[in-house]
């Protein structure tokens, strides 16, 4: 049976009492992994659709095979971002990878990137253009209703650009027998000037 719990799957060979006993279980997961064990633990590594079955083999080599489908869509235990960006001046453009497992294409996510804006990929990049801190939340809901949400707190800081502007005197009247001009920085968030003058 599915569990909204990412982690390892128990499975428990119920075969009635066989006469001449058991040789040999073969498991086959469905993807890929197999195992002999008479009551394996599996961890899938990818959310899905399974078709498990069960070969038993007795001591006189006769064999039969049981297959049930394993519905396996956990919401991720921890939610885990790895932000391109954490700081940066506006427009920042930040893509989140989005590494927290298992998750794919079948489950529903849902960002709020903390400036008003939303999105639905499973790692998606926005352009902050709003400075100040953002709180990004991820929530993520498997195709069998789990869910979990992951919220990262001032995960985001958006610095100011700088506003360039000067003005200058005399604004007329500049010439060879007055060539001097003095320069006034009106500009704002500045910590470094560098003038050309042409």
């Amino acid at each position: 049976d599915d569990t909204c719990v990412a982690g390892s799957v128990s499975f428990q060979e119920l075969t009635p009492l066989i006469e001449n006993g058991v040789a040999s279980w073969n498991w086959d997961f469905g993807d890929q992994y197999t195992s002999n064990e008479q009551n394996p633990v599996h961890r899938n590594q990818t959310p899905g659709l399974r078709e498990v079955s069960l070969t038993i083999v007795d001591s006189f080599v006769c064999s039969g095979t049981f297959t049930q489908e394993i519905n396996w869509f956990p919401a991720p235990a921890v939610i885990i971002l790895e932000p391109s960006a954490e700081v940066g001046c506006a427009p920042l453009e930040v893509t989140f990878n989005n590494l927290s497992e298992p998750i794919d294409e079948t489950y529903n996510i849902r960002w709020n990137f903390g400036d008003g804006n939303t999105g639905t990929e499973i790692s998606p990049t926005h352009v902050y253009t709003k400075e100040g801190f953002q709180t990004v939340t991820v929530e993520i809901l498997s195709p069998l209703g789990c869910y979990n949400i992951g919220v990262f707190e001032d995960l985001i800081e958006v610095d100011s650009s700088p506003v360039v502007s000067f003005n200058y005197t005399p604004e007329v009247g500049i010439s060879n027998f007055n060539p001097t001009v003095q320069f006034f920085d009106q500009s704002k968030h500045i910590v470094q000037w560098d003038w050309d003058f042409g």
